[in-house]
């Protein structure tokens, strides 16, 4: 079993492993602000992570990831994915899922390339 952090991950798959449930979800971010859509929780607790495009519910867009615990180790495991979208993405140009933290991490590893970049 590999076991994925949030900079190793994308795209998602089957039976994915993932140190913790908060790597998951900063993946899930991630992956959603580079592929250009929102996802929202539509359950999370400690036993399972289960996120759906935003688009699900006016276009039923299909997107879905669904997680739960591992049974041999304290990270989470995709169990359901489908990686697919019946949507047309994002409705506007701001992000619910992008934070200044994600923001970040996408561009720590371009100044670590050009630390003279300004």
């Amino acid at each position: 079993m590999v076991i994925s952090t949030a900079d190793e991950q994308l795209p998602f798959r089957l039976g994915q492993a993932f140190i913790s449930k908060q790597a998951l979800a900063e993946a899930a971010k991630l992956h959603a602000s580079i592929e250009g859509f929102e996802f929202y929780a539509h359950k999370s607790d400690n036993k399972k992570y289960d996120i759906r495009c935003r688009n699900s519910k006016d276009q039923q867009c299909g997107w879905r990831l669904y997680a739960s615990p591992s049974t041999s180790s304290s990270g989470f495991i995709v169990k359901t994915l489908e990686p697919r979208h019946s949507c047309t993405g994002m409705k506007r140009l701001t992000s619910r899922n992008m934070t200044s933290t994600l923001a970040a991490k996408m561009i720590e590893p371009k100044m670590a390339d050009h630390p003279k970049y300004k």
